[in-house]
């Protein structure tokens, strides 16, 4: 800007010259009356437009003219004028609801995300977030209070409503016969290997002989020994086959009984005083408990000062960063091959966002207020002459140009309608 301001300058200096040089030298050279009109309006005319430009923001030659330093005085209403012009229009539902619609923000979320640097970036921020909350959680005041606020609320939970509400939520959308499918496919998956079959059959083995163990002389009689052991055949065998009886048939008898046990159950979490007490002394045994108050803050205190020492490690060493890498990938992935989860962010974005920017809209126009007015005349000015002070010192020089053209053709036109 120094160098516009400079050339600016130079013009109006050069229009000066160009005017004593033709009052000087114009009884010697023809038509130096032409050049004369052009020096004297150019120079009109760039004085002008210094003195505009100059009193829009201090007082021209330090004299304190009345509406001179314009920008200056009036900082505070510019201000609060433009913060008002913003929350009314780009603010305004009705603008960023149109802006919202005409925008693909899923895509162009989509787009952001498959850039590598990107995810490197996002997995970046999140680590040292996760640093960030560790360490606010490790000083002592936060970890009191968070202790004391986790403390206080658990002990005002309705453990036998919660776990009722969610066994509920399982059984109404029939989850928890997917569930039971799932947990009986493993089972039996379990029970076909050879090395879990044995690991097994001992176990049970043990507990019929220490049921079922006479002795002879100090010894086992071997034919319970072998009883045992077709007692352990036969449960094996029959559990296998009960899996996958139950695990084939939906409408078996054990299904449906697990089913009304399930049912029952859930009722009783709502209505029976004595299953809710139990519920609530487990809890209060939870939360009373100084021991095991002490093994939740130790368990606690190793958690988070292991996963603090693999946060400051850098980059791949890190196995959080590696997680949180791998998870936006794969987010990424499941994102592009699903057009209705992009269709669901654009919706909800159309939905939220309006309704989210229209609440505050009257808080940023608030910070925008305080933060102009926390600012000195001087920086006001300073950040818009960055802004726009070049401009202005080109209207300087078009000011001292457009001046002499047009004293040049007034003074033409003069001696044209003399000469008549």
């Amino acid at each position: 800007m120094k160098n516009h301001k400079r050339l600016a300058s130079i013009s109006l200096v050069a229009a000066l010259l160009l005017y004593s040089a033709s009052i000087y030298w114009g009884d010697l050279f023809p038509y130096m009356d032409y050049l004369t009109a052009f020096a004297e309006a150019a120079l009109i005319g760039g004085m002008a437009d210094w003195f505009a430009v100059t009193a829009l923001f201090r007082h021209p030659l330090g004299l304190k003219i009345p509406h001179t330093a314009i920008i200056a005085r009036n900082k505070s209403r510019i201000g609060h004028s433009l913060s008002t012009f913003i929350r009314s229009n780009f603010l305004s539902k009705t603008y960023v609801h149109s802006s919202i619609k005409q925008t693909d923000i899923a895509e162009h979320w989509l787009n952001w995300l498959r850039k590598p640097h990107n995810q490197h970036v996002l997995a970046g921020a999140l680590t040292r977030g996760a640093k960030f909350v560790l360490r606010s959680l490790d000083e002592r005041g936060a970890r009191a209070f968070f202790e004391a606020t986790l403390t206080h609320y658990a002990k005002r939970v309705d453990l036998a409503g919660l776990f009722g509400r969610v066994l509920g939520a399982l059984k109404a959308d029939n989850q928890h016969q997917a569930l039971l499918d799932d947990t009986l496919t493993r089972a039996a998956r379990w029970l076909e290997s050879p090395v879990h079959q044995r690991w097994l059959k001992r176990q049970l083995t043990q507990v019929i002989f220490r049921l079922i163990n006479p002795k002879l002389f100090g010894r086992e009689i071997s034919l319970n020994r072998f009883a045992g052991w077709l007692a352990n055949e036969r449960i094996i065998e029959r559990l296998s086959e009960l899996l996958t009886a139950v695990s084939n048939d939906a409408n078996h008898p054990v299904r449906q009984q697990l089913d009304h046990q399930l049912s029952q159950f859930i009722e009783r979490t709502r209505t029976d005083p004595a299953l809710i007490a139990r519920f609530d002394r487990v809890r209060e045994e939870l939360t009373d408990n100084p021991h095991m108050q002490r093994y939740i803050q130790t368990l606690w205190t190793r958690l988070t000062q292991s996963w603090q020492a693999d946060l400051e490690k850098e980059g791949d060493n890190s196995a959080s960063y590696r997680m949180a890498r791998d998870f936006i990938a794969h987010y990424t992935r499941v994102l592009s091959d699903a057009p209705d989860a992009r269709r669901w962010i654009n919706d909800q974005a159309l939905i939220l966002l309006p309704d989210l920017v229209d609440k505050n809209s009257d808080r940023i126009d608030a910070y925008i207020r305080r933060y102009i007015d926390q600012l000195s005349s001087d920086d006001v000015v300073e950040q818009i002459e960055k802004n726009v002070g070049n401009d202005l010192q080109y209207i300087r020089i078009n000011g001292t140009l457009v001046g002499g053209l047009v004293g040049l053709a007034l003074h033409a036109a003069t001696q044209l309608i003399s000469s008549l």
